[in-house]
């Protein structure tokens, strides 16, 4: 299979402005008499770090603190809230043989790392409404960004 090349840019009035013109030329001189396709979507903004870390330094940790998360992990925290605004149900329906029909209803939860920023960030926020609802408070990404709630251990001479 011929190689895929991938390039991108931004529309602005309805004309595309590509990120990086001479190698784009340069590909589109490879390819001269050659037929090819052309698509164009919107890139897809993964979750940054920060959000990730965010979510599991900062929203799970202080869910972990609180009573009504007692004895769970990380992971089950996690599970738990994704679950609960990430999941969807998804009705299956077989139909077997003799004619008749089951439909089996199956939970669908996808990972954070699948979602895009502005999804994460909407997760992230359900996640802390949820919590402020259980007592449990948890501080703005602003503040760790500041360093006022860093561990910091010493040592005595």
């Amino acid at each position: 299979m011929p190689p895929q090349i991938r390039h991108y840019g931004i529309i602005n009035n309805g004309k595309v402005k590509l990120l990086n013109l001479p190698l784009y030329k340069k590909n589109i001189d490879s390819l001269e008499g050659k037929r090819i396709e052309f698509t164009i979507k919107e890139v897809h903004e993964f979750p940054t770090p920060d959000q990730h870390a965010y979510y599991r330094g900062a929203v799970i940790e202080t869910a972990l603190q609180a009573e009504c998360f007692g004895g769970w992990t990380n992971d089950e925290v996690h599970k738990e809230l994704a679950d609960l605004f990430l999941g969807t149900d998804i009705v299956v329906r077989v139909v077997r043989k003799d004619g008749t029909v089951i439909a089996k209803t199956r939970r669908d939860v996808p990972s954070t790392a699948d979602l895009s920023k502005k999804e994460m960030t909407a997760y992230i926020d359900k996640c802390i409404m949820f919590l402020a609802a259980e007592g449990i408070e948890v501080h703005t990404a602003e503040m760790y960004k500041l360093n006022k709630y860093r561990t910091v251990t010493t040592t005595e001479k």
